[in-house]
């Protein structure tokens, strides 16, 4: 049953920019007051959130920092941060920057306000380069090699930080003047922020409106006036309350560890999953060992010729859709990073066509996503981009694109050569050690890690401590086709129920079946007949009638009830069926305890043939709580894809 969805989460918020410029200084409309001081806006970001935080002194020795902010604006106060980073914390050391924006500015709108500091140059080319579309939710972007972390939050404050998970040690709180913007400066917004602090985490800000300081002091912060920036005061302070847990769903609450000096991860799987999960984890500082089975990377589903990188958008835009649009959105940028330093991999963002009917493509085209995820095109403007006559509209994603997953996984290995790849080696068991370290047993030897990550698709739940996952194998079959001699060519790959991948100009690859249960992998002409059909069915004359498949791919996916991965730590069985046993009664989430997991066993699996767009952000994911560090999703998605979620249903309907 799909949980209810937040009346703010998922609002589009609007494109439209309420700016007006004094000369390069912007003024919100909307609130009439000014982005930052006319004067000199980086001087005092430097007075007021930099040194009334005391950065430069608390960067020194710091390995990994927070800092979150309540008003993203031009971004200025980000890329100061960083130069300041850059400059004075330890060359390893880790930034994660968080922000919320409701009314973000255009790129071009910020490169403008931003031009007046040239000594910021490049670190507004590198913002610039990941600052997301306008579309609500959880923005994650890597910057710098990797140091910066930046999670820009589209949509309402209150609402946004009430869905992160994490602890700041600094807080930029910088909104609107209250007067003109009360919502910024909320009793509600300040929980949140008490919520997510600790002992000793600062706070800073420009005003020093009594209601601002009341409500910080009413959630347990210290606070103090100080000298302002052209102003006569300001306010700044800490938090001095013990941390204290408050989850409102305590059986998804992420588990709370320390980071091991000997970081050590074993990834069982040598798929796109555990490729890109072992990829990831060697960028944030793990030694990583991929086992795999077989004598080859990419062995099973992720070995056919071509994959689609692409959203699936929902009429209802529920936590599947919102999955899916945040994975994709996160691998564009993730792939752009790669090509950049890989330049041999072979990325088509070309553009993807689905076709939909009229009513599905105008109710989907009021869902008002930004036209550079989604665009609605008429049957004559789908058929000019596709470069074949067309029966039905489309919708077009204009930076879709298709791969080969085996090169995808093969150029990840090239990216991060400490990787250690161990072929022909079949995991029989896993056994947690006293010191809480696991030992993982294959035909050949034993390894020991700090941490496991299990990515082997349908076979995730073969373990004692998995068993209790829904994970069904599905078998998918895909056909390799010649083009008819008389037909023009396919310029754009078409989803239409199934999908084509015109991969020269007169070779396709079209599929694919799915069958529930199935793992026969051996090819079938019944299979292929079923594919040319829909094929022809939708974009008749691409293939003669007559023509013979030349070939062909068998692979077994993993697909789970709800179609969404099972992403994350995995659940201590026995602990649940204990401590959450009369969840049906409806008792307040308070009055349970946190969920015990594993320690250090994780999960990736159930990724269905939705791989190549998910891959990347469940890697992300995973490293997040492997480092305690931010996570990429937002709470809702976290517990939509959380590996105990098929507990928790079990128990409430008992």
């Amino acid at each position: 049953m799909p949980k209810a969805r937040d009346k703010n989460y998922d609002r589009p918020v609007s494109i439209q920019e309420n700016v007006r410029w004094n000369h390069n200084t912007p003024e919100n409309t909307q609130f009439k007051d000014v982005y930052y001081a006319t004067t000199d806006g980086l001087a005092e970001t430097k007075n007021v959130f930099i040194l009334g935080n005391q950065l430069p002194q608390r960067c020194l020795d710091q390995q990994h920092f927070v800092i979150a902010e309540t008003g993203f604006g031009t971004g200025l106060n980000f890329v100061a941060t960083i130069a300041l980073w850059l400059k004075t914390a330890p060359q390893h050391a880790q930034l994660d920057y968080i922000s919320v924006e409701k009314y973000p500015l255009s790129k071009r709108s910020i490169k403008k306000a931003l031009s007046q500091w040239p000594e910021l140059d490049i670190y507004t080319r590198a913002l610039l380069q990941v600052y997301p579309v306008n579309i609500p939710g959880f923005h994650r972007s890597k910057l710098v090699k990797n140091r910066i972390s930046l999670t820009l939050m589209i949509g309402d404050a209150t609402e946004m930080y009430r869905q992160l998970s994490t602890e700041v040690d600094a807080w930029y709180l910088d909104g609107f003047t209250p007067s003109r913007n009360p919502e910024m400066w909320s009793a509600e917004l300040c929980k949140e922020i008490a919520r997510l602090s600790h002992p000793g985490t600062s706070f800073s800000t420009y005003t020093a409106a009594g209601q601002v300081r009341r409500n910080l002091q009413q959630v347990g912060f210290t606070v103090k006036k100080v000298t302002g920036h052209e102003k006569r005061e300001r306010l700044c302070g800490h938090f001095n309350q013990a941390s204290s847990v408050i989850s409102s769903a305590p059986w998804f609450h992420p588990p709370k560890i320390s980071v091991p000096d000997r970081k050590k991860a074993i990834i069982i799987g040598g798929g796109i999953a555990g490729v890109s999960m072992a990829h990831t984890l060697s960028q944030s500082g793990w030694q990583t060992t991929l086992l795999e089975q077989e004598d080859h990377i990419a062995a099973q589903a992720s070995g056919n010729k071509a994959g689609i990188v692409m959203p699936k958008l929902t009429l209802n835009m529920d936590d599947y859709a919102q999955f899916h649009l945040s994975a994709f959105l996160y691998t564009l940028k993730w792939l752009q990073g790669i090509q950049a330093r890989q330049p041999s991999l072979e990325w088509h963002p070309d553009g993807i066509l689905e076709l939909v009917g009229h009513q599905r493509g105008t109710q989907l085209a009021k869902l008002n996503l930004n036209k550079q995820v989604v665009q609605y095109l008429t049957t004559k403007s789908a058929s000019r981009l596709a470069g074949i006559p067309l029966e039905k509209e489309a919708l077009y994603y204009p930076q879709a694109g298709w791969l080969a997953p085996a090169q995808l996984c093969k150029t990840l290995l090239e990216d991060c050569p400490t990787i250690h790849v161990a072929y022909n080696h079949t995991v029989s068991n896993l056994q947690q050690q006293a010191d809480n370290t696991w030992q993982v047993t294959t035909q050949k030897q034993s390894y020991k890690a700090e941490v496991v990550v299990i990515c082997n698709g349908p076979a995730a739940n073969q373990f004692q401590q998995t068993q209790h996952l829904s994970i069904t194998p599905s078998r998918g079959q895909i056909s390799y086709l010649r083009q008819s001699a008389h037909a023009p060519t396919l310029l754009k790959s078409i989803c239409y129920g199934g999908y084509v991948i015109p991969l020269t100009e007169n070779e396709l690859v079209c599929g694919a079946s799915y069958a529930p249960g199935d793992k026969v992998v051996t090819l079938r002409q019944a299979d292929h007949d079923d594919n040319t059909r829909a094929l022809q069915q939708y974009l008749p004359g691409l293939i003669s009638d007559q023509q013979p498949v030349q070939n062909g791919r068998v692979a077994i996916r993993a697909t789970t009830p709800d179609r969404l991965p099972i992403v994350g730590p995995v659940a201590n069985e026995t602990f649940y069926q204990f401590a959450y046993q009369d969840l049906k009664l409806g008792k307040k989430p308070s009055a349970y305890p946190l969920a015990q997991y594993h320690p250090g066993l994780y999960i990736a699996s159930g990724l269905g043939s939705r791989g190549l767009t998910t891959a990347a952000i469940i890697a992300e994911l995973i490293a997040n709580l492997v480092n305690n560090t931010p996570l990429a999703l937002s709470s809702r998605l976290y517990h939509a894809v959380h590996p105990a979620r098929f507990l928790i249903r079990a128990l409430r309907k008992q």
